[in-house]
């Protein structure tokens, strides 16, 4: 249990947290019997939770068919956790584990639904941070954005530069590593690399070494993201567009990028 959730099972490690599959509470009054919660690992204090309860209302507001839903948010035995909706088919990540995604009908259709997700939140003055198949839901005609435990509400004002760990670094847009300010265009270089990945199956980093952050990041700094030879002809100026080093030369939202991603996929 936590809270009033009875956790049936794990379902693997996320972004800052771990994902359970479990039975919601009748107050939720959901039509769903089980939902996801993610469970965050620090223990965290009253004003943490104030600020991540918050921040969670404004991702609920968020009523958009491309974004996953979020159900509820708490504070038991100081850990936070949030609960959405569940999707059993899974996310791109497990699928381009099991082979090349591009193999999925669904799988380029999920990174444009992504896109229009993300335009969703940057409408709502939200930034996702954290884009790529491990946050891409796989639904039966495309996918949900969803896996929202590092997203940032920018308040007027504020800018963030947080990154997420190592392994993300793939999908970390270059201008971000030098400490530039996030936003919308941040978002749209990681659904370029998401795009790259289902695509051809290779990372736009492809010689990104293990190791510590420190040199990973050098790394990344020193050696531009590449595009595979094996890129579709008709994604490779879209990717180009979406991962362009001048965030202004990207596209000028992320809807604009679904309907480019469209466009592609109607002359493939």
């Amino acid at each position: 249990m936590i809270a009033d959730y009875t956790l049936i099972r794990p379902l693997g490690p996320s972004t800052y947290g771990d994902l359970y599959l479990a039975a919601p509470p009748g107050r939720l009054a959901i039509d769903a019997d089980q939902v996801v919660v993610k469970v965050l690992p620090e223990v965290a204090a009253e004003r943490e939770f104030d600020r991540f309860a918050r921040e969670m209302q404004a991702l609920a507001s968020v009523q958009d068919s491309h974004v996953v839903s979020v159900l509820d948010a708490g504070h038991a035995a100081g850990r936070l956790f949030y609960a959405f909706s569940y999707l059993p088919l899974g996310t791109l990540s497990a699928h381009l584990v099991e082979g090349l995604a591009s193999e999925l009908p669904q799988a380029v259709p999920a990174v444009r639904d992504a896109a229009l997700g993300a335009h969703a939140l940057h409408e709502a003055g939200i930034i996702h941070r954290d884009i790529s198949p491990r946050t891409i839901y796989v639904t039966d005609d495309g996918g949900i954005l969803g896996d929202l435990g590092l997203a940032e509400v920018l308040r007027p004002g504020m800018t963030s530069t947080g990154i997420g760990p190592i392994g993300g670094l793939e999908y970390t847009d270059t201008a971000l590593l030098r400490g530039e300010r996030m936003g919308r265009s941040s978002d749209i270089w990681s659904l370029g690399a998401t795009l790259h990945r289902v695509a051809t199956g290779e990372s736009v980093r492809p010689d990104l070494p293990s190791g510590d952050i420190v040199t990973v990041i050098r790394h990344a700094l020193s050696e531009p993201p590449v595009i595979a030879d094996s890129c579709p002809a008709a994604l490779r100026p879209v990717i180009e567009q979406a991962m362009d080093p001048d965030p202004a030369a990207r596209y000028a939202d992320a809807l604009e990028l679904a309907r480019a991603i469209d466009d592609a996929e109607s002359r493939r």
